[in-house]
């Protein structure tokens, strides 16, 4: 088997996966394609370069608000509110045949 074959892939060289690991971790909340831009690496360079480098993916969470006890009567309340808007969903639709 013969190695080294091919195009050579630059995507994920070491300048490259220094310069997006520091750009990402520095300015969390800028789109990728701007970054790219400032960086001068490709978006589908930064993009691989985030999600196999960094293992980072765009549904990550990054803040977790504390829960508060008074939250938790909000929280009890939405919820029956969501449950009454629901019933009433339901009712309408018996009544009206829908």
């Amino acid at each position: 088997m013969i190695l080294g074959t091919g195009r050579p892939r630059t995507t994920r060289s070491n300048t490259n996966i220094k310069l997006g690991t520091r750009g990402v971790t520095e300015e969390r909340t800028k789109f990728t394609l701007r970054q790219s831009f400032q960086l001068s690496i490709g978006f589908h360079s930064l993009q691989q370069i985030v999600k196999h480098g960094l293992h980072m993916h765009p549904y990550t969470i990054r803040i977790i608000l504390a829960c508060n006890p008074e939250d938790h009567l909000l929280v009890l309340e939405y919820k029956l509110v969501f449950l009454n808007m629901l019933i009433q969903m339901i009712i309408f639709s018996k009544l009206f045949g829908l």
